[in-house]
């Protein structure tokens, strides 16, 4: 697990606000490490009972809950010296599971640059990078892609092949109808069981940084049973370019 990138956008983003969002972006999509119940705290008081979130839960002394969250195992030998090997966990599944209970979140507590996130900072960003809903009559398929988008083809295919639920993907041009803002839509042939919606709004937060200027990016599910014929799914499938095939 390599995060040197993650660590320089955090270091320059806490000396330049403005970076916030591309620093959360690559935070939300990268592989951090976590502590599990039961590990030693090295000072500051554990909740002392379990968490129905799986993660080491501690308290500060006003009596804040939080979950401590490492970037690296050197980040995280600081507050473990036992040098624990960690449970490695995606970012944006531990926003979602501290957004489950009330607590606040922390990446590198003892480090140069520490982050804390309240339990509203962790709701806002699930809200704010989160997936959004797709609107049937406000979008429309209008082609491909001009130049081809490889690297983010690249990135989501790195993502989709971490969930054995999706079984194509495919890529289209598609334009609101009132805005016409384009947009990069991404349409997801799923398996018979439910996608992880994690790993979409992780992929969708890397394939951000690849994302040509003037463009916006969506994720769809295309639902084969549904044959009207000027639908979203039966534009994707008889449009766009399939980039991805688990098989």
């Amino acid at each position: 697990m390599d995060n040197a990138e993650l660590e320089k956008q955090i270091r320059l983003a806490r000396k330049d606000p403005s970076l916030d969002f591309q620093m959360i972006q690559m935070l939300l999509s990268s592989t951090l490490l976590a502590l599990c119940e039961g590990e030693n705290d090295e000072g500051e008081g554990d909740t002392g009972e379990d968490d129905p979130i799986g993660l080491s839960v501690h308290v500060l002394d006003d009596g804040t809950r939080y979950v401590p969250v490492f970037t690296s195992l050197k980040e995280m030998g600081l507050w473990d010296e036992e040098g624990d090997a960690g449970l490695p966990i995606d970012g944006w599944d531990v926003f979602s599971l501290v957004a489950e209970d009330d607590l606040e979140l922390v990446i590198n507590p003892l480090g140069k640059h520490p982050l804390h996130f309240s339990h509203e900072d962790v709701i806002n960003i699930l809200n704010d990078f989160g997936l959004t809903n797709i609107e049937e009559e406000s979008l429309k398929i209008v082609g491909v892609v001009e130049d081809d988008p490889v690297q983010i083809k690249n990135v989501l295919t790195e993502f989709f092949s971490k969930d054995q639920n999706i079984s194509q993907g495919f890529m289209a041009l598609a334009q609101d109808v009132q805005t016409e803002q384009k947009t990069i839509l991404v349409g997801i042939l799923p398996t018979e069981d439910e996608v992880d919606g994690g790993i979409l709004n992780m992929a969708l937060n890397a394939a951000f940084d690849e994302l040509p200027e003037g463009y916006d990016l969506n994720f769809m599910i295309i639902d084969v049973t549904d044959d009207a014929g000027e639908n979203l799914s039966q534009g994707m499938l008889r449009t766009g370019i399939k980039f991805y095939d688990k098989t």
